[in-house]
């Protein structure tokens, strides 16, 4: 088992799904606070908001798949995570128009947000073959358990820093726009960097996926020879 763990194919991937479980971590953690201190929304408007958000995953599935298809996994995740850094920092950094304005920012960030989870456990079944083409064995379920548990605790950490540091910064929930300035932009810092360096973390390591499409194809190719 701690052999199959040294595969560095499922090294990069674990390393780039835990990137990729970050922003969406920070994001449940902070979304509404931000909405309702930074932006001025109410408690039920900034929830709304969520709702934005997750209707844009209907969208957005078939579409990457599509994408996939027509180029390789690793690049659709690859363009849909960097896209979603892009689209994060501009709702973030953009200035104030209203609710309606954020609910279509919230659309757009959901679109890519939805690539990763499915694609990059479509990344891990071509690491399952080519496992099993150089060895003779497959470790699809042990893989498949890493993957799950690296995917949790990049939703977990998120939850647990973002209290901590915004309790460093003197941020109180309760008072919502009230509180000072200087917790408000601490939240805003929190909100925008970690989730944008993870997800611009996890798109270059995607890019430098050596299983592309062709090499795949010999994959399977080889697999079904046998």
């Amino acid at each position: 088992s701690w052999q199959a763990l040294k595969q560095p194919n499922l090294r990069r991937l674990m390393l780039i799904d835990l990137l990729a479980s970050l922003p969406p971590g920070f994001g449940g953690a902070l979304l509404v606070f931000f909405f309702e201190a930074a932006r001025g929304f109410s408690v039920n408007e900034a929830r709304l908001l969520l709702l934005f958000y997750f209707a844009a995953g209907l969208i957005g599935a078939p579409l990457w798949g599509w994408v996939a298809r027509r180029t390789s996994k690793h690049m659709a995740v690859a363009w849909a995570i960097g896209s979603y850094a892009v689209l994060h920092m501009g709702l973030v950094l953009a200035p104030n128009a209203g609710f309606w304005v954020a609910a279509a920012g919230m659309l757009l960030a959901g679109i890519p947000a939805v690539a990763p989870p499915f694609l990059v456990r479509a990344m891990l079944a071509d690491v399952t073959d080519a496992e099993t083409l150089a060895t003779g064995r497959s470790s699809a379920g042990l893989y498949y358990a890493v993957l799950v548990a690296v995917q949790k605790i990049g939703y977990a950490i998120p939850v647990g820093l973002a209290y901590i540091v915004l309790d460093m910064v003197g941020f109180d929930a309760k008072l919502g726009s009230a509180n000072t300035q200087s917790a408000i932009d601490g939240l805003v810092l929190l909100f925008l960097v970690p989730p944008v360096v993870s997800a611009l973390g996890a798109a270059w390591l995607a890019r430098g996926w050596t299983i592309d499409r062709a090499a795949q194809a010999r994959i399977i190719a080889e697999l079904h020879g046998r």
